[in-house]
Order: structure tokens, then C-alpha cells, then sequence
């Protein structure tokens, strides 16, 4: 398994500690989130690591909690795809069909997947 990034470790709590400032005690971060006070104080006494804690726990934490599946493609790779969008568009009905020929010679195996693929989801 693959170690964790220990900046994204130290962020989580940081992050933790700092929901107990703006909350301001152990107490009203357990009133606010209904996280018990006392897995609140072993987190923050480092007895139990909040790196461990339920997923559940850290939603209540932290309710705008945003989970990243992958990582997101380079804007450079968005401008093709808009751009190769654009001129697709720009082309007469006959002249799509014969784009999407062109392709299809060139990448058989892509284009049988993907009609694979759509007519599964029927």
C-alpha cells in the first residue's frame, strides 16, 4: 500500500486544530459537530491518531470535506478537447460523418469498446 503524502497528514491535523480554535474549546467542537468529547481529546492529545479517525467522524468535522477521485486533467489537454470540439461542430453533417470514419479506421479497437461499453448501458 502506498505511503501517505505526510504534508497531506500534517494539513489533516492542523486542519483539526484549528476546528477546535474556531470553535473554541474541545466542548463546543463536540456541540457543534456531535463528535464525543472524548474522541475529541484523544485526537487532540495525540492518544489517538486523527489520521485513523471513521470517515464519518471527519465529515462531521469537517462538513465541506471534498474527496479528489483523480487528479484533474491539465488545462493544456482541456484546450484540445474544446478545441477539437469546436472544429467538429464547425463541420457539415457529411464532413462529422467522414471525421468519425477517419477515426474509426484509425482506432478500431477504441471505437468497439466504446460502442461495447454504451450498449451495456441499455
Amino acid at each position: 500500500m502506498k505511503q501517505l503524502d505526510q504534508t497531506k497528514i500534517q494539513q489533516l491535523k492542523e486542519a483539526f486544530l484549528h476546528a477546535i480554535d474556531l470553535a473554541g474549546n474541545v466542548h463546543r467542537l463536540h456541540l457543534k459537530t456531535q463528535v464525543s468529547e472524548a474522541s475529541l481529546n484523544r485526537y487532540r492529545s495525540g492518544r489517538q491518531d486523527i489520521i485513523n479517525a471513521p470517515f464519518f467522524t471527519l465529515l462531521q468535522l469537517f462538513p465541506e470535506l471534498e474527496i479528489q477521485y483523480f487528479t484533474p486533467k491539465p488545462e493544456s489537454d482541456i484546450m484540445l478537447e474544446d478545441q477539437m470540439l469546436k472544429i467538429f461542430r464547425d463541420l457539415s453533417h457529411e464532413e462529422q460523418i467522414n471525421c468519425l470514419t477517419l477515426i474509426a479506421a484509425q482506432y478500431p479497437e477504441r471505437i468497439k469498446s466504446a460502442a461495447k461499453a454504451q450498449r451495456s448501458k441499455r
